[in-house]
């Protein structure tokens, strides 16, 4: 059992197990509830898409991918929706063509907040969000972290 707990998929398990146990201890005890009102005032970002890709991890596993999202952010931050909707990209495996912009940034960036994915999942969602200023402000600062001769795989733009 000790091998079983050290590997990562079980650690994760459990400790979601205890979480919930625990959550659901407190609830049912009558305790940790929730405020009605947040004690520090929180602004959401007004487009989804910047929420879902400020504080995102890039995930890339080599150059290639690299600069298929640099590519993919480039057409981002400069073309017009109806353009960008007939863009394709490189897939993981480097095949040509294979995947369409929000699939890119789905492949390729996981959001701090699991919640803001939805925008990705949802194609008009996501070309509404897509034809933006804010969109394309943001796109052009990840494309300049991506430029960073040191940067590696992390979070862009915090």
């Amino acid at each position: 059992m000790r091998a079983f707990y050290h590997t990562a998929p079980a650690q994760v398990a459990f400790r979601m197990a205890l979480l919930l146990a625990v959550t659901s201890l407190a609830h049912a005890c009558g305790g940790a509830t929730t405020p009605t009102t947040p004690t520090t005032p929180t602004t959401p970002a007004s487009n989804p898409l910047v929420a879902y890709l400020r504080g995102a991890e890039l995930q890339c596993e080599d150059d290639a991918q690299r600069a298929n999202v640099h590519r993919a952010l480039e057409d981002l931050s400069r073309l017009p929706t109806a353009e960008l909707r007939a863009r394709r990209y490189s897939d993981y495996h480097g095949a040509p063509d294979a995947w369409d912009l929000a699939r890119v940034l789905r492949s390729h960036f996981v959001p701090d907040d699991p919640h803001e994915a939805g925008v990705i999942d949802d194609p008009a969602a996501f070309w509404a969000a897509a034809d933006s200023d804010d969109v394309r402000a943001l796109a052009r600062d990840l494309v300049h972290a991506l430029d960073e001769p040191a940067r590696t795989n992390s979070v862009l733009v915090p």
